[in-house]
């Protein structure tokens, strides 16, 4: 048998659907069901993020599938009957008392989200409550600001603690008066010594540097 009626001869017998010769495997797409050739490199534990998905289609109407399902979800966490018209997050706070969740594998504010997601995405400026309720996801109660005014913000509603609602300060409203009132009748190091102070913090004291409030 001639070497071109060997090769027709095996072009005849039934052949084995296609697969590349490079390491994968078949995998149904997550999306569709549809079966995919998975380079070994996108496979579990490769040298590639994980492939689940068949196309770019796929992926995009996961993804939209997927949002759709984390705004439900953080909607399901606010109860929009608050006192005062709030809106108010019930599930997990930060130590500040903000909401705190995992949205699209982010970490947020419940706040924040509730401004992008109603009022479009607030960039780098910070979202701020004119109801001074941390917990609010109104977004008729909340505002865009800077991280000044934000800490102005905090100031008026009493949310900063200073002076002697610090747990480790030593002194009260009453001793920051005296102390004052003794710059020049009394050397620096002398005040230091009567308060158990260093001197530049009496420094600070005399200049407003700290203690401003009082």
């Amino acid at each position: 048998m001639t070497h071109r009626s060997l090769d027709s001869h095996q072009s005849k017998r039934k052949r084995k659907p296609y697969a590349p010769r490079r390491p994968g495997a078949w995998r149904d797409c997550k999306q569709c069901g549809t079966p995919f050739w998975c380079r070994g490199s996108q496979m579990p534990g490769g040298s590639l993020p994980e492939r689940v998905m068949c196309s770019a289609a796929c992926m995009h109407a996961n993804k939209t599938a997927t949002t759709e399902k984390a705004v439900e979800v953080f909607w399901s966490r606010v109860d929009k009957n608050g006192p005062n018209g709030c809106w108010l997050w019930t599930a997990a706070k930060d130590k500040w008392g903000y909401g705190d969740l995992n949205y699209l594998g982010k970490h947020v504010q419940a706040h924040r989200l509730a401004w992008k997601l109603l009022r479009g995405d607030p960039g780098k400026l910070d979202c701020l409550h004119t109801c001074h309720n941390p917990t609010c996801c109104n977004p008729d109660h909340l505002y865009l600001g800077t991280d000044k005014e934000n800490a102005r913000d905090r100031v008026v509603a009493g949310r900063v603690l200073r002076g002697e609602k610090l747990h480790n300060t030593k002194l009260t409203a009453a001793k920051v008066l005296e102390i004052r009132a003794l710059k020049g009748k009394m050397k620096q190091k002398d005040i230091a010594a009567k308060y158990g102070l260093n001197l530049t913090y009496v420094w600070q004291i005399w200049h407003r540097r700290t203690w401003k409030h009082v």
